[in-house]
C-alpha cells in the first residue's frame, strides 16, 4: 500500500537513503499503514538520521500491527550495539505515542482503539466514517 508518506520519505534528502531496501517489505510495498502517523515516523526517521553519521540504517518495514505502528530498521550487525540501543529507542517511543494519534488523520482528540474485529487506532470522527 505505497501512499503519499512512502513518496515523502523517498524524496526526502535527510532521510531518503533509508528507503534504499529493495528486497525489503519497504522497498516492494512502501508504507502499510495510513498517512495519518506521518509526523511521528518522519520524525523518528530524521531522529535516526541524526544518530546515524555512516548513513547503514535502512527501513525494513513500517506498518500497522494491532492497532499499533511498527517501524522495523535494518543495519548491518558491524554498525555497533550503540547505534542500534539508540535507534531502537527511538522506534520504541514512535510505536509507543501511535496509540493516542489517530492513524487516518493524526488527530490526538479522543483517540481509542477499536475492540471488535481489526484493531484500529482512530479518533471519533474517523471511526464514525469506517
Amino acid at each position: 500500500m505505497a501512499n503519499n508518506l512512502t513518496d515523502i520519505i523517498l524524496n526526502d534528502p535527510d532521510i531518503s537513503y533509508m528507503g534504499n531496501n529493495p528486497k525489503s517489505p519497504f522497498g516492494e510495498e512502501g508504507c502499510q499503514c495510513a498517512d495519518g502517523w506521518a509526523e511521528i515516523i518522519l520524525t523518528a526517521l530524521k531522529d535516526v538520521a541524526k544518530v546515524d553519521s555512516n548513513k547503514v540504517m535502512r527501513i525494513g518495514q513500517i506498518k500497522e500491527k494491532f492497532g499499533g505502528l511498527r517501524l522495523y530498521m535494518d543495519y548491518p550487525h558491524d554498525g555497533g550495539d550503540m547505534l542500534y540501543d539508540v535507534v531502537n529507542k527511538i522506534t520504541s517511543q514512535a510505536e509507543h505515542d501511535s496509540y493516542s494519534i489517530c492513524e487516518n488523520c493524526g488527530s490526538k482528540d479522543n483517540v481509542t482503539q477499536s475492540t471488535k474485529g481489526w484493531i484500529r487506532t482512530l479518533c471519533k470522527i474517523c471511526r464514525k466514517v469506517e
